[in-house]
């Protein structure tokens, strides 16, 4: 949410209250002079990032007239429309004079990207990421943090400006993200393989144990979402969170195996199998979906306009692979555990105006979801109604007469 003409509004209290220690005024003026500074002083400016495809093809040829927006049902009349493609203004429109708009709404270009990498097998093609980024997407005066699964790093925006070389920067990046998820995926498949021999001795204890320690690398730090949000929250620009999410399968223990993750939910055992039912009714809880509050998330994001580009990798990880084709002919079976997660962050992604993508090739994912992102208009409106009532507001934006897919964020807390 962006709130325009700070300095203006404090501009008006310093000369109404010069006004007011000067001049005798009735108390039906001053009644409606108070009026007017409190509409002056809450009106605001929101900001909506808008994304309009047919099929894949964005489609940059729309005006002010084409767009519908509604703010919790309520129809709102939009002020100004910008068209971006990277960090260009390529075409504005506006209700105002062209300088007047822009310094009204001030449309910032800037962008920050986050990588968030939730992937425990080094893809060679993550490789082609970077290369990809860097030569077609990075521009001066952007910034990218990567999380691994291991650490957080930012790119120093110095290293840019020093004229260290592109080549280099991304050498440096690829090691960084080699050394991380080697680190990461040694842990894993350890814990992978353990789980096997425990599934196959039906030995309850030890795969509750190691599935505990597994849940940790699935585990989504709900702590650390809202602090990106937050830290996001406060600059300026655009801001895109790639989250990359690879497939995974484990082996099931005893009467699982026979089960599907739709009835793991309401699991009732009602024979023994070697294992009590205090380790059975646990192992079900673990089996279930990861629980986070994804409503929360999407509202935190949304708000921050932090667009969440979900890019899963359908490529099994490798260890997992070798271990269900070893387990199947020892007689186990696997789930894939990530279904909750993909939905979680599908309905994220989707909530925050960002692109979705599901592919074996994350490489193929990546380039059309950085391409489909740097595409995009502004539109800003002032809310009829405005109220700093701390509830989340809802967006809904229209393109007059057309079915075009619609990409924007959900809403804005009012706060």
């Amino acid at each position: 949410m962006k709130v325009s003409n700070k300095k203006k509004i404090l501009a008006l209290f310093v000369f109404l209250f010069a006004i007011f220690s000067t001049t005798e005024l009735n108390p039906a003026i001053i009644q409606e002079q108070d009026l007017k500074l409190q509409h002056e002083a809450i009106a605001i400016n929101i900001e909506v990032p808008v994304r309009v495809f047919k099929g894949d093809v964005f489609i940059d040829n729309l005006s002010l007239e084409d767009f519908e927006l509604y703010e919790d049902g309520k129809l709102q009349n939009i002020e100004a429309v910008y068209l971006i493609k990277k960090t260009s203004i390529e075409k504005e429109e506006s209700e105002r004079d062209k300088e007047e708009a822009r310094k009204i709404y001030r449309p910032e270009v800037s962008r920050y990207f986050v990588f968030l990498f939730s992937v425990y097998e080094y893809l060679p093609r993550i490789n082609e990421i970077l290369d990809y980024f860097f030569d077609e997407v990075f521009l001066p005066g952007d910034t990218l943090n990567i999380l691994t699964p291991v650490k957080t790093y930012n790119l120093n925006p110095k290293a840019i400006t020093d004229n260290i070389p592109s080549d280099e920067i991304k050498e440096r990046m690829k090691l960084i993200l080699r050394r991380d998820i080697r680190v990461a995926s040694g842990t894993y498949h350890t814990l992978m393989r353990d789980l096997e021999e425990f599934a196959l001795e039906t030995d309850a204890e030890n795969y509750m144990r190691t599935m505990r320690e597994l849940q940790q690398f699935r585990y989504v730090d709900l702590n650390a979402m809202e602090g990106l949000a937050g830290y996001l929250k406060a600059k300026e620009g655009q801001k895109h969170v790639f989250l990359f999410y690879q497939q995974e399968n484990i082996p099931l223990i005893g009467d699982f195996a026979e089960m599907t993750s739709a009835n793991v939910e309401i699991y009732d055992p009602t024979r023994p199998d070697g294992m009590n039912m205090a380790s059975q009714s646990y192992i079900a809880d673990l089996l279930q979906s990861i629980t986070f509050d994804t409503e929360k998330i999407k509202n935190l994001f949304a708000d921050s306009s932090i667009a969440a580009h979900f890019l899963y990798i359908t490529k099994p990880l490798i260890g997992s692979v070798d271990i269900q084709r070893q387990g199947s002919q020892r007689g186990l079976r696997h789930r894939d555990i990530t279904e909750d997660v993909y939905n979680a962050f599908l309905r994220i992604a989707k909530d925050t105006g960002g692109i979705i993508e599901s592919s074996a090739n994350i490489s193929s994912a990546f380039q059309k979801a950085a391409f489909a992102s740097e595409n995009y208009y502004l539109l800003y409106y002032s809310p009829s109604d405005y109220k700093t009532d701390g509830k989340f507001k809802n967006i809904k934006v229209r393109v007059k007469g057309k079915s075009y897919r619609i990409n924007h964020r959900a809403g804005y807390i009012a706060d």
